[in-house]
């Protein structure tokens, strides 16, 4: 139950950084790209800027839109809930295209190349994104990966400083067979042989115990907000599952073994 328990905290913590990870790189894919064009630009024009974004290498498919100034005009005009051509105001907007990029491509240098590269077309205007979000994601992301690298190491510790602990008083009541098996000759491998088989069982139905309690936890979240399962796939899960599982046993036989060793290195005299 103990390094159930230490697992699916261990668990709980990658999943997080697996939905961080994620939320972080839908975020930053939504990040967009405005390109301005001027008022004299022709079709053809806009077709070359068109073909020029589909050739991005980063470039995020069916994200490019095109907004004509009377549509843009338009929206403006719902949102404010006001005709404004009825003031004799004359349309200041200008056709824009806008795109996204895919979330590795989201960076303020990489961003400003490709807004110099576009701007080189005859027909651009002007091209733009909101860079202090783009500044705000690059400092959070760099934090969120420091923080979690932090808190995984320190649980990581804990995890295998319980499990060992654990491990050791399991087993300290099995000393004196320990001992009394060595002074009959029996060898070191005959003796840990047993212990080793119960740490892999161990390890194995912690691991199963602490990823059934990791699924449950999930299934809850996912009636409560059907949305976040989209956001990592099934593989992410699988190799969770897997790598917890192998995690316990690798812990639990580890813990097993050295705890073991050092009762047959203890003398007799110093086990009471």
């Amino acid at each position: 139950m103990s390094l159930a328990a230490v697992l699916f905290l261990l668990g709980l913590l990658y999943l997080l950084y697996v939905y961080g990870n994620q939320t972080i790189s839908y975020l930053k894919e939504q990040v967009r790209l405005t390109v301005e064009l001027k008022n004299d630009s022709k079709d053809i024009a806009i077709q070359s800027i068109k073909a020029e974004i589909y050739k991005l290498a980063d470039y995020k498919e069916e994200s490019l839109t095109f907004i004509s100034k009377e549509e843009g005009l338009q929206i403006i005009e719902e949102e404010l809930g006001e005709n404004l051509s009825s003031f004799g105001m004359k349309n200041p907007l200008y056709d824009v295209i806008t795109f996204n990029l895919q979330s590795q491509a989201i960076s303020n240098e990489n961003l400003n190349l490709i807004s110099k590269e576009l701007a080189k077309n005859e027909a651009v205007r002007d091209v733009y994104f909101q860079e202090k979000l783009v500044y705000s994601l690059e400092g959070n992301i760099s934090k969120f990966r420091y923080i979690g690298l932090g808190v995984a190491i320190v649980f990581l510790l804990i995890a295998i400083s319980l499990i060992y602990n654990t491990v050791r008083l399991a087993i300290y009541n099995n000393r004196m067979t320990i001992k009394q098996m060595q002074l009959i000759g029996a060898k070191d491998s005959f003796i840990i042989k047993p212990y080793l088989k119960q740490a892999f069982f161990n390890g194995l139905m912690g691991g199963i115990l602490a990823i059934t309690l990791i699924q449950m936890v999930l299934q809850f979240l996912w009636s409560i907000e059907p949305e976040i399962r989209v956001i990592a796939g099934n593989s992410n899960f699988v190799w969770i599952y897997i790598g917890l599982v192998l995690l316990g046993i690798l812990i639990s036989i580890l813990s097993t073994r050295q705890t073991v060793r050092n009762f047959l290195k203890t003398h007799r005299d110093d086990l009471h």
